[in-house]
């Protein structure tokens, strides 16, 4: 059952509202010392898609951008984005993207690093909001199998910081909050809002191309080396004598 904490006259908390009351459960601890972004530039921040940041994390950055851990460009505003398998080979190894296969597959679009440290990759998918204006985070752990769950970031926020409690399993949403995640998992996938994806194949090592390129530069410049000696022999050359 619900907390009173956490509805409303009956109606569980989203957006804004549920994260002002987590951003006061984060002061006492991860928000003891917040960093704010600056008025100016949140009015600038659009996600890779283009959209404008949604209302709960724009309220999230009013108070504090440290704990996200979102990087961006505060001249342009423009939010640094990864692909997913770029995000799972970066956490987790260069063999994790064939374990990952069918997510990498699902989850084309533009994702958005956040959260820091932690046994999970966490990133945002900006890929379509849902009817309160949330994007969907995706949990992604490897052991003790590969597993992908779906939340709405302003969900996740709130357990996140401690004022929902944590779900069944790491990144699922508490009770209450299954039908926004399943409308989540709806919007940015399959429907499915946890999964273990079907492995793909491995993907071609980026060495091969890497060694590739250098092969092509062996070669220019073996025909450049070529090209030199032609002209020093030239240059060795004498013109006959006159007679």
């Amino acid at each position: 059952m619900a907390k009173p904490s956490e509805t409303k006259g009956g109606v569980f908390l989203r957006g804004t509202k549920l994260i002002k009351k987590a951003i006061e459960k984060g002061r006492e601890e991860a928000l003891a010392e917040p960093e704010p972004v600056a008025s100016a530039v949140l009015k600038k921040l659009v996600l890779p898609n283009g959209e404008s940041v949604s209302p709960a994390m724009k309220e999230l950055l009013k108070v504090d951008a440290l704990w996200l851990g979102m990087e961006f460009d505060e001249d342009e505003g423009d939010i640094e984005s990864v692909t997913f398998e770029e995000a799972v080979e970066d956490f987790f190894g260069e063999d994790a993207p064939a374990l990952f296969g069918e997510a990498c597959e699902l989850f084309d679009g533009d994702c958005v690093l956040i959260g820091g440290a932690s046994e999970a990759l966490r990133v945002l998918y900006g890929s379509e909001a849902d009817e309160t204006g949330e994007y969907a985070v995706l949990t992604v752990t490897k052991t003790p199998e590969p597993w992908v769950e779906i939340a709405p970031f302003d969900v996740w926020v709130a357990q996140e910081l401690g004022a929902l409690p944590a779900g069944a399993r790491l990144g699922a949403v508490p009770p209450g909050y299954e039908e926004a995640a399943k409308e989540q998992a709806g919007i940015v996938g399959d429907g499915r809002v946890g999964f273990s994806p079907t492995p793909g194949e491995a993907r071609e090592r980026e060495e091969d191309d890497e060694d590739e390129d250098d092969e092509d530069e062996d070669d220019d410049g073996d025909e450049d080396a070529e090209a030199l000696g032609d002209v020093d022999d030239a240059s060795e050359k004498k013109p006959d004598d006159e007679p």
